[in-house]
């Protein structure tokens, strides 16, 4: 009779909500595992290929939101874009300058080779500058997660997924129960202040335990204002990833991961706090 009341759920909603949270701890669980497994035991190039593997997917589903739309992006050209950002990363001879001019150059060179009508040309202003767009919001800010273990060690990516996890789920958890001033309602109906205070909390929290735990030289109220400050900076991603899905009329980047929506949706907190991370411990010590 209590599932009857007006209001109460029924229990084939709960039954939903127990399977779906099920599959979004069971795909988190094999993706920390694997993450952990890369980063902790893999050789640098190792690690350094899957990175690759999850870039490219990641570019993939951004350039997939706008299949759809009157400018869809050029994936073959952004691909290759990716892989020369990502080669200058690896590769000492291979400078960034360079692969910005190789890639304005083959962004000038597309349309006098492939565009052959007259009203092909019309869409192409947006839709390379979005094939542009693909390589730099997605592979070159990740590969700094690369030159962050290459040069700083494991131990400080953990420190960036901690600070990132703790403030994520709890930014999550804390808008979802006692939400109520959204934050940015135009990139995303579900993000409130409350939510983000609390991300902040607990970012500073995922710093403590870095500094108790993994890296005990730091000093604790260098690590919290990181925390905080790369807590930003990982909200601004996320905020960014979700007026691109906005603008493009979706959800989720993709349903490759059951009940978290695809990779980009995973990796969006990173884009930007990981180059943030990486270039303030270049800039600061923290013992």
């Amino acid at each position: 009779m209590a599932n009857r009341l007006a209001g109460a759920p029924s229990a084939s909603y709960w039954g939903i909500v127990k399977k779906t949270f099920k599959d979004r701890f069971l795909v988190a669980v094999v993706l920390m595992g694997g993450l952990f497994l890369a980063i902790q035991y893999l050789p640098d190039i190792g690690f350094f290929c899957v990175l690759q593997i999850l870039i490219i997917i990641s570019l993939l589903e951004f350039y997939k939101l706008f299949q759809g739309t009157k400018t869809p992006p050029y994936q073959i050209l952004g691909l290759i874009m990716s892989l020369l950002i990502s080669a200058s990363f690896l590769f000492d001879a291979v400078t960034l300058e360079m692969v910005l001019f190789s890639s304005l150059f083959l962004a000038a060179a597309f349309p006098l080779v492939f565009l052959k009508r007259a009203e092909t040309l019309a869409p192409f202003a947006n839709a390379i500058a979005l094939t542009l767009l693909g390589p730099l919001f997605v592979n070159f800010t990740l590969n700094h997660v690369y030159l962050l273990r290459l040069e700083k060690g494991a131990v400080y990516v953990y420190f960036l997924g901690i600070i990132i996890i703790c403030g994520d789920t709890a930014a999550y958890f804390v808008g979802k129960f006692w939400g109520k001033h959204l934050l940015a309602p135009k990139a995303s109906p579900r993000k409130t202040w409350e939510g983000t205070f609390g991300g902040f909390v607990f970012a500073g929290l995922g710093a403590l335990f870095v500094q108790q735990v993994l890296i005990p030289d730091i000093l604790l109220w260098k690590a919290v204002v990181v925390a905080v400050l790369v807590h930003v900076f990982a909200q601004i991603g996320d905020l960014l990833e979700s007026l691109f899905k906005r603008a493009a009329g979706r959800k989720d980047s993709s349903n490759i991961l059951a009940g978290h929506g695809g990779f980009l949706d995973r990796i969006d907190s990173f884009v930007l706090a990981a180059p943030f991370f990486y270039f303030i411990l270049k800039i600061i010590r923290l013992n």
